[in-house]
Formats: C-alpha cells, structure tokens, sequence
C-alpha cells in the first residue's frame, strides 16, 4: 500500500486487530503532509508492519540519470531506517508503477535496485499481466499487483479473475490503492 494517514487510524489498528502484518510503501518528502509526523508510522513498525522505500520524492525514475537514482533510494532508506530503528527498508515499490517491463532503461533501472532491496513491486506493466521478482535466497515470485482507485468502484467479478489469475500461476496478489484519478488515468 502507498501510505496514506487513513492507512495508519484506520487499517492498522484492524489488522493487528485480526493479527495480520502488511507493508506500507511511504514517500518521505509526503510524510509532515499526510502524516504530520512519524508517529504513526513508527507505531506500525513495533507492531511488525512494514515501512517499505517508494523513494524520497515520488519521481518517475526513468526521467533521472543513475546517480539522482541512487540518491532517491539512499536518502529515503536513510529516513526510513532511522525513524523505524531497529527494522530496515528492505524492498520498493516503483514511484507510478513502473519498472515492470522489459525497456533496456527498466532492466538496468532494477540493477540499481538490487543494490538497496531484496525485492521491488511494480503495478501490471503494459505488455505481460504478471511481473516475475527474484527476491534475495528465495524462488522467483510471481507478484500481480493492480491500482484500484478509491474513487472509481471495484467491481467484484473483476477482484475474483484477477484472484483467480494469481492463483492459476501460483503468485501472490498485491492490490495497489490510490486515491487520485490522475495517477489511475495515467496506468491506463
């Protein structure tokens, strides 16, 4: 999940409720305005959520030169770590969804990655419906992850094929939730 306040009041406090851990994907230039201060996020992680990188200032990464790459990365983990001590970031998602595709800039943009995470999630790409991820000393993991907006309603057959698409191929299934057209017009 991309971070939000309601994330935090409301989902958290339900899944330690029912005993379920969940990763929160935070940008950090983001946070004093939707979350006023760590707090909340730091709460999260004692009780073994996970803090996760989406890069400092939320950039489309394809329009950065390797080394702003770095530096989105790096300054962003360096937050991350020191305000959820003694947990670390270790995986990503990619600012807007990108980095699943197969473009010679995506297939070098994931070597960067690789130095700083475990794993990184990208939203369906454009041309292949699941984005395989091979995660440091484990398998290759099939990961499907889909936008769903806020303000555009979820139809249930649609959540169930996607489910059972996940299922079929032996993935994991990881929605994705905004709450801003703009950035779901973008994905289409």
């Amino acid at each position: 999940m991309t971070a939000f306040n309601g994330q935090f009041t409301v989902a958290v406090p339900l899944l330690n409720h029912y005993g379920f851990k969940a990763t929160f994907f935070v940008t950090v230039r983001n946070i004093p305005q939707q979350m006023g201060d760590w707090n909340l996020i730091q709460a999260a992680s004692r009780n073994g959520h996970e803090i996760a990188n989406h890069t400092l200032t939320h950039p489309y990464l394809h329009t950065l030169n390797d080394d702003s790459v770095r530096v989105e990365l790096a300054l962003s983990n360096q937050q991350i770590d020191e305000n959820t001590k003694p947990h670390r970031s270790v995986t990503m998602a990619y600012p807007y969804g990108d980095g699943g595709n197969e473009t010679e800039y995506e297939k070098k943009l994931r070597i960067i990655i690789r130095q700083y995470f475990i794993g990184a999630r990208a939203t369906r790409n454009r041309n292949v419906p699941y984005n395989p991820y091979q995660l440091q000393r484990m398998k290759t993991v099939t990961i499907l992850s889909t936008a769903i907006s806020l303000q555009i309603p979820l139809r249930c057959r649609t959540w169930k094929n996607t489910l059972t698409k996940t299922i079929a191929v032996g993935g994991w299934y990881v929605p994705t939730i905004s709450r801003h057209r703009e950035w779901m017009a973008h994905r289409e």
